[in-house]
């Protein structure tokens, strides 16, 4: 009979590709590793992994056997949770992925709030690009995502939490510091920071403004926080990206951009079809109630 190890070994060595590094992460010994795939290649009839050099890799039968074996690990640890966390918030794991700018502004007061008044609980929260917020939930990776509502097309479960305006952001030493809102034409004689095309947001801005700062990005980083580090120091740097409220810094400063005007909205995303736990319902409101302060 396959057993739960067998199903958790198999996916460890399949990760890793090396017994080895393997057995390490399961706290086992090698030979015990070894021993257990070997059971359940007997039960299976079939070889799971060929040796390449140092390491393994899957066999044609076992790279059909991984999405299966994965799936059904992931349903029984499920139920396990399910069972356990089905009436009470009160204690279990809750997974969270989310673009970066949500992450920072939202997490910190959702899991202190949340520690409070659950210190069992543990929280994992990750961030993500808007598509590997998608991709996270779908395969259940998470439990929660963040994310904005123009970067997906799946039918997620979804709550507006707020809403995002375009804007450029300066120094308070920039020459626009002073101003309330610019006009998109004005962009197109600044040095401009974005973040890269890998991002979804991105994306937008490109297609929204795309003809008005091709020629004038000076500065493309992954990081926000590091693209917001580079325009507190240098006057001469300036950020288009979308923002909200949340985020409070005396050293720099938020400018609308008008023509086009654009937004984007804030979701809060669940699986369509998975059912919520207490603690994911209690995580959810207490998102809801930090990001009404918007």
């Amino acid at each position: 009979m396959i057993e739960l190890r067998h199903l958790r070994y198999f996916i460890a060595i399949a990760k890793f590709q090396h017994m080895t590094r393997a057995a390490e992460s399961l706290c086992v010994t090698q030979s015990t590793l070894s021993h257990q795939i070997k059971q359940l290649e007997t039960l299976l009839g079939v070889q799971l992994f060929d040796r390449v050099g140092r390491g393994v890799e899957l066999s044609f039968s076992g790279k059909a056997f991984l999405e299966y074996a994965i799936r059904a690990l992931r349903e029984v640890e499920e139920g396990a949770l399910a069972l356990r966390d089905i009436d009470s918030p009160a204690h279990g794991l809750i997974r969270i992925g989310g673009i970066s700018s949500y992450i920072d502004s939202l997490l910190p007061k959702v899991v202190s709030s949340l520690n409070r008044r659950y210190p069992n609980v543990r929280v994992v929260a990750e961030e993500l690009s808007a598509g590997e917020v998608a991709e996270a939930l779908l395969s259940g990776g998470i439990d929660l995502g963040i994310s904005f509502s123009e970067s997906f097309k799946l039918d997620f479960q979804v709550m507006p939490l707020f809403v995002e305006s375009l804007v450029l952001t300066v120094s308070t030493l920039h020459v626009f510091a002073s101003r309330t809102v610019v006009d998109a034409t004005e962009l197109t004689s600044m040095n401009l920071a974005l973040q890269t095309s890998r991002y979804h947001s991105r994306k937008l801005i490109d297609e929204l403004l795309g003809h008005f700062i091709d020629e004038s990005i000076k500065v493309e980083l992954g990081s926000l926080d590091c693209l917001l580090s580079l325009v507190r120091s240098n006057p001469q740097i300036a950020l288009v990206h979308f923002e909200h409220k949340l985020r409070v810094d005396p050293l720099l400063v938020h400018i609308p951009i008008q023509n086009p005007d654009a937004t984007r909205t804030a979701v809060l995303m669940r699986h369509p079809q998975r059912r919520e736990t207490a603690l994911q319902q209690e995580v959810s409101r207490l998102i809801q109630a930090v990001s009404s302060q918007v």
